[in-house]
C-alpha cells in the first residue's frame, strides 16, 4: 500500500513539475532564480495577513502560483529539510538524519552537527559552478564553507556568499559593585555631558580574538537635584570622553559598540539591565561580539566597506534574566534585518545567476512565542494575543523582503524566477521530554545507548561493540537492547496527555518507509514524538517531564498539517495558479528545469 502510494504521489509530483515549467504566457527559459527560505513559515499565517495585500505575498497571491502545502521530508528539521529540498534526496542518501545525530563509527558521546557534516548528495550550488553559473549564497544551511581540506570547502560554497553567522563569543551578563569602582575626582567632559556628582569609573573585557578589548564604563548623575542619583552610563575605549566615546545608554536601553579590530569592523549590541546609585551597582548585558564573515575576500571587503557587521542572534538563554520578550523581538529582527541588506547589496551590485537566501525570523519568533493552546504553560488568551503580535512582526518582515524581491523582478531587464520555500509549519509546544533519562531506567549497562534529539524526534544508538568506538554492549545482546527500548518507549506515558511517541521506528521496513534508512547515521530506534513534545538530551537524573518554557516546536512527522511548509512562485510571466501541494525533494529538479541545468 506504503510503495503504491508513493509511486501515485511520484506521478503526481512530475506531473506537478511540468504544470510548474509550462503555465503562463511564455514558457521561456529563465535567466536567473533566486530561491529563499523563510524558516518556518506557515501558508495559514501568510495568507491570514497578506492575502488582501497587493504587494509582495498579496501579489503573489493574485499573480503568482502558490502550492496549498510544500510536502517536507520527515523529520520536520532545518537542516534535514533544507539539504533535502537542494539535492533532490531524502535523508538517506543525503546522510543529515537530523540536525543533531550520532555517527556509529564514533564514541557514543560524540554528535554531528547537521548544519555541517557532509552532505552525501550533489547540490544545487555544486551543480550550477560546474555548468559556469554564479551562485551567490546568503547563509543557506549547508554552504558553511567548512571543511578540512580545499575540496571540502569547496563543496560547501558558492561563487560569493556568507555562512550563516557565527559571534567570535557568547553573550554575557557582568555586574558591578561599588567595590569595583573608582571614584573621579576630576574628570574633562564634553559641552553635552554634565554630572552633578563625582564620576564613578571601572573597566571591563571584551572577549575579542586574537586579544581581549579594554573598555571603560564612566558614570554620570545628570540629574541636577542635589541627590547622588547615577543614571548614564558612558562606554568608551580610553579615559578621554572629549575625543568621542563608543556609547550611552541609561537603564533598560541597548547601546551599541562599533570598533575596528585587525582591519575589520566588531559589533556588540549590549544592553544596561540596572544601574542604582546608593550602594553604587551596574548590571551590563554584554551582546555578542560579531565582525563580517564572507568569500572571496572582494565580496567581504565590500560588506565591510557597506555595512556594519552583523548583529548577535537572539538569545533564549537568557531571556527573562536580563532580557525581556520585547528585547528577544528586537534582537531577532536586528539580525535578520543584517541578511536583508546583504540581499539588497548582492542583487544589485553582484553578479549571479543564482541567488539561495535564508532568513530564521519566523523560526526564531515561533519557537518563542506560538502560544495557541491552554495545554501550553501559563496560557490565557490575553497573552496569546500578545505574542501572535510578537510573531506577525517576524511576518511583516519577511512580507517586506518579498515585496522588494517581487519589485525587483518586475522592475529586472532579465528574466527572474523568484521561489519562496519554508523548512517546515510549528505547533504549539507543551512539554519537554527526556529520553536520556527514560533510557537509564532500563536493564541496560551505562553508556549502552544514548539518545541524541533535535525537536521532535530522537535518535537512539547502542553503544555496539565493533561499530562505535569504545563500543561496550556485546553484539548478541543487541537485539535484545532494541527490543526493550522500543518496549518502554511505546508505552511510554505523559500523566496528563497520554502517549508521547506518534512513531518508533526499528526495522529496515520502517526506516525505508521514511527514508530513514542510512546505515551509520541513523539511529538503531528513531523517536518520532507527537506534536507538543520536545525531546532534550539531558542525561541526568531527573523528571521525565516538565512544562515547556517555549512554545513552537517541530521536527515531527512531515505529514502532520501543522508541519506543512510553503512553496510560492513568481515571475513577470506567469498566471494565477494554485496546486494541492508540492512535493520538497522536487524543487530540486524544478530549478535545474527552469535554468536548464543538467
Amino acid at each position: 500500500m506504503f510503495r503504491c502510494r508513493t509511486l501515485i504521489l511520484s506521478i503526481l509530483s512530475i506531473l506537478i513539475i511540468l504544470i510548474l515549467t509550462s503555465f503562463g504566457k511564455t514558457p521561456e527559459k529563465q535567466d536567473k532564480l533566486i530561491l529563499v527560505s523563510f524558516d518556518g513559515a506557515e501558508h495559514k499565517l501568510i495568507q491570514k495577513y497578506y492575502e488582501e495585500t497587493t504587494e509582495g505575498f498579496g501579489k503573489i497571491f493574485k499573480k503568482g502560483l502558490l502550492a496549498e502545502k510544500n510536502i517536507i521530508v520527515t523529520p520536520s528539521l532545518t537542516a534535514v529539510s533544507h539539504i533535502s529540498m537542494i539535492t533532490g534526496e531524502y535523508p538517506n542518501k543525503t546522510g543529515i538524519v537530523s540536525n543533531s545525530f550520532h555517527h556509529v563509527t564514533d564514541d557514543i558521546h560524540e554528535t554531528k552537527v547537521g548544519f555541517s557534516a557532509p552532505i552525501e548528495a550533489p547540490t544545487l550550488w555544486e551543480i550550477a559552478k560546474k555548468q559556469g553559473k554564479k551562485v551567490g549564497i546568503i547563509s543557506y544551511p549547508g554552504a558553511d564553507a567548512s571543511g578540512k581540506t580545499e575540496e571540502e570547502i569547496e563543496k560547501r560554497k558558492g561563487t560569493f556568499g556568507i555562512p550563516f553567522p557565527q559571534s567570535l563569543n557568547d553573550p554575557s551578563i557582568v555586574e558591578f559593585k561599588e567595590e569595583h569602582f573608582t571614584k573621579l575626582q576630576k574628570i574633562k567632559l564634553p559641552p553635552s555631558m554634565k554630572t552633578f556628582s563625582s564620576p564613578y569609573m571601572t573597566s571591563a573585557f571584551l572577549d575579542d580574538t586574537p586579544q581581549k578589548k579594554k573598555l571603560f564604563i564612566t558614570l554620570l548623575d545628570t540629574t541636577d537635584d542635589d541627590d547622588k542619583n547615577y543614571d548614564l552610563v558612558v562606554v568608551d575605549e580610553d579615559h578621554n570622553l572629549n575625543n568621542g566615546v563608543l556609547a550611552l545608554a541609561r537603564t533598560g536601553e541597548w547601546f551599541k559598540i562599533l570598533y575596528t579590530s585587525q582591519k575589520q569592523q566588531r559589533l556588540s549590541y549590549s544592553k544596561i539591565v540596572t544601574l542604582q546609585s546608593q550602594p553604587t551597582y551596574l548590571k551590563i548585558y554584554w551582546g555578542a561580539l560579531s565582525t563580517h564573515k564572507a568569500y572571496p575576500e572582494s565580496f567581504e571587503n565590500l560588506l565591510e566597506s557597506r555595512l556594519e557587521p552583523p548583529a548577535g542572534g537572539p538569545d533564549n538563554f537568557r531571556l527573562h534574566v536580563a532580557l525581556t520578550e520585547e528585547d528577544y523581538l528586537t534582537q531577532t529582527l536586528r539580525f535578520n534585518e543584517y541578511f536583508k541588506k546583504v540581499t539588497e547589496i548582492v542583487i544589485q551590485e553582484m553578479e549571479w545567476d543564482i541567488l539561495l537566501l535564508y532568513f530564521p525570523a519566523t523560526d526564531e519568533l515561533g519557537h518563542q512565542f506560538y502560544l495557541k493552546d491552554s495545554k501550553q504553560m501559563g496560557y490565557s488568551a490575553e497573552k496569546e494575543k500578545q505574542y501572535a503580535d510578537y510573531l506577525k512582526k517576524g511576518y511583516d518582515f519577511i512580507q517586506e523582503v518579498t515585496r522588494n524581491l517581487v519589485h525587483y523582478v518586475d522592475k529586472a531587464t532579465h528574466k527572474i524566477s523568484l521561489m519562496i520555500v519554508s523548512d517546515h509549519g510549528m505547533a504549539p509546544l507543551h512539554t519537554l521530554a527526556y529520553p536520556n533519562r527514560v533510557l537509564h531506567r532500563l536493564d541496560i549497562e551505562e553508556n549502552g545507548a544514548r539518545a541524541v534529539s533535535s525537536g521532535g524526534t530522537s535518535h537512539v544508538y547502542i553503544n555496539l561493540e565493533g561499530r562505535q568506538k569504545n563500543g561496550t554492549v556485546d553484539q548478541n545482546q543487541f537485539e535484545s537492547y532494541k527490543q526493550k527500548i522500543v518496549k518502554i518507549f511505546k508505552e511510554l506515558k505523559h500523566p496528563k496527555h497520554g502517549l508521547v511517541f506518534e512513531h518508533i521506528l526499528s526495522t529496515q521496513k520502517d526506516f525505508e518507509k521514511f527514508h530513514l534508512d542510512h546505515r551509520e547515521n541513523t539511529g538503531d530506534v528513531v523517536l518520532i514524538s507527537k506534536p507538543g513534545y520536545h525531546l532534550t538530551d539531558a542525561s541526568y537524573d531527573g523528571d521525565l517531564f516538565v512544562p515547556a518554557p517555549f512554545y513552537g516546536q517541530h521536527g515531527y512527522d512531515s505529514n502532520d498539517p501543522s508541519m506543512a511548509a510553503i512553496f510560492y512562485r513568481y515571475d513577470r510571466s506567469l498566471q494565477y495558479e494554485k496546486i494541492p501541494s508540492i512535493h520538497s525533494t522536487h524543487i530540486f529538479n524544478l530549478i535545474k528545469s527552469i535554468l536548464s541545468l543538467k
